[in-house]
């Protein structure tokens, strides 16, 4: 093989791994019973297998984001005085994923918990 060949074939190579994906994203909007959104919300996602945890604040427009998170099993909470915590159980994420998990909090104590379904990172929870 000529070295022009393989510094192609490396380049040609090298771009391809690059552009595989082995991680996952999660992305949503919090919102209270009215339709409203919430801004500075906790929301925390754990990996069920690995005992990871990640924590973020909703931005202004009640938006958060998880990104590179490993395939798995995830739970997803979300805490902000004046309405109940949301727990989302059982969301499962595979590689190249981008789950859209909305989460809509009602009000009450912070101390009671709003518990959703098992959702795949396919579908919406709300």
């Amino acid at each position: 093989m000529s070295r022009i060949s393989f510094q192609i074939a490396f380049v040609l190579l090298t771009t391809t791994a690059i552009a595989q994906t082995f991680t996952a994203n999660v992305t949503g909007i919090v919102k209270d019973q009215n339709g409203g959104v919430v801004p500075n919300v906790l929301v925390k996602i754990k990996n069920t297998g690995t005992n990871e945890e990640r924590q973020t604040r909703t931005q202004s427009e009640g938006r958060y984001t998880f990104s590179q998170l490993l395939p798995g099993t995830y739970q997803l909470t979300a805490e902000s005085p004046g309405f109940r915590g949301f727990v989302g159980n059982n969301i499962r994420l595979v590689a190249s994923q981008t789950g859209s998990f909305d989460i809509t909090l009602e009000l009450g104590e912070v101390a009671q918990h709003v518990v959703s379904p098992s959702v795949s990172g396919r579908d919406r929870c709300t």
